[in-house]
């Protein structure tokens, strides 16, 4: 597994549950239903940026409008001062792809900031199984891309 990359792009993961707490690895069980947070930051504008967060065998993407989830628009996280909708509001993805076995997004990254992106995943499976690492990719500059932490070990319960 690579090392997380701190510069050009920085991505980071955390998973919370539908109260706005931080999920330890630990907490996952199946049926569960969790938020899960992408923050990217970038020290240079990219117009083109490509998200991709795969997920770890066991977990299911869940299609839906979260800008129109009632628990999620009063919802404010560990550091936002504005609730989880608002916050989607302002960091809207020009594209989302809901697959199988990834999350997808294009955007575009202004230099020194950072957008977060949001989408929820059910536990389907128990199992252990090492979670994969979310990247980002200049489209425009492939040479240009960020890694988040991985290889965090998960047992999920029934």
């Amino acid at each position: 597994m690579l090392a997380a990359t701190e510069k050009p792009i920085r991505i980071q993961r955390k998973w919370y549950n539908l109260a706005g707490q931080v999920l330890k690895p630990a907490d996952l069980k199946v049926g569960d239903l969790v938020l899960t947070r992408l923050n990217i930051e970038s020290t240079e504008p990219i117009p083109h940026a490509l998200v991709v967060d795969l997920l770890p065998a066991g977990f299911e993407l869940e299609l839906s409008d979260l800008q129109a989830n009632e628990v999620l628009q009063g919802l404010k996280l560990d550091d936002m001062a504005v609730s989880v909708a608002e916050t989607m509001a302002y960091s809207a993805a020009v594209h989302e792809g809901f697959w199988q076995d990834r999350y997808i997004a294009n955007l575009a990254i202004k230099a020194k900031s950072s957008r977060t992106l949001f989408y929820l995943v059910r536990i389907a499976q128990a199992g252990q199984v090492i979670t994969p690492q979310a990247y980002v990719i200049d489209l425009d500059r492939p040479f240009i891309q960020g890694l988040s932490a991985g290889a965090e070990r998960l047992k999920t319960t029934p």
